[in-house]
């Protein structure tokens, strides 16, 4: 198996990452914790990799509407299997592509 199972004491997540490469680190387990998110917010996360930022702030705040966007088909397919791990698969819209692009990722509503 290419990727561990973790647990986080903050917030309870599991997650998948790979054993190489990227991985999370302190700072994805502290930054969800410098926004103060309103109920109904809009939030978009770039360059996501295994979706812990994305995860933790769908955790704090379950009003909030969040989108993921990672380039990585890897840590995409990851971040995919951690929604389905943490039974947030409807409060995350996860976006694989790349974010000099958001134009086309992301329209804009009309």
């Amino acid at each position: 198996m290419d990727e561990t199972l973790d647990t986080l004491s903050t917030g309870g997540l599991r997650i998948l990452q790979p054993r190489k490469g990227y991985r999370y680190s302190m700072d994805a387990l502290i930054l969800p914790f410098f926004v103060e998110p309103k109920p109904g917010a809009s939030i978009v996360e770039l360059g996501a990799g295994s979706g812990v930022v994305s995860l933790l702030l769908a955790r704090r705040c379950p009003a909030c509407r969040i989108t993921a966007v990672e380039i990585q088909e890897r840590l995409h397919r990851i971040h995919e299997k951690n929604l389905a791990l943490n039974d947030l698969g409807d409060r995350i819209k996860l976006v694989r592509g790349d974010i000099r692009r958001m134009e086309e990722l992301m329209p804009p509503a009309t």
